[in-house]
């Protein structure tokens, strides 16, 4: 056989190895990789919202405790207000003042002085 032809062969065997080897990564190993990434992330993804989901629901739940106690607390604030006025008005004896204030006392849960 003739020396230039086996380098020809050699060339065009060479040439079709990295052809094939070119398109098995293009298609074959890249796609599969991008996949597994892309089912990754998504994976990812889906796990963050369910944590961002839990913690909007904890946060909820603390949210509404919170506004409860303020309602509370501006309920208390109204009823002080007005035994305040009773208070100043002069209108009550000093008896029903300390009576109604003992009853303000116990039922905010701050027991006798």
């Amino acid at each position: 056989m003739d020396l230039e032809l086996i380098g020809k062969l050699l060339g065009w065997a060479t040439a079709a190895t990295v052809a094939l080897t070119g398109l098995w990564t293009y298609f074959g190993k890249s796609k599969d990789s991008a996949w597994t990434r892309l089912v990754s992330e998504n994976d990812r993804v889906r796990r963050d919202l369910q944590e961002m989901k839990a913690d909007l629901r904890s946060t909820n739940e603390r949210l509404e405790k919170v506004e409860s106690e303020l309602e509370e607390l501006r309920a208390d604030r109204r009823t002080l207000l007005d035994f305040l006025r009773d208070v100043v008005s002069g209108q009550f004896p000093l008896d029903w003042i300390q009576t109604r204030a003992q009853e303000l006392l116990t039922r905010m849960g701050r027991g006798a002085p």
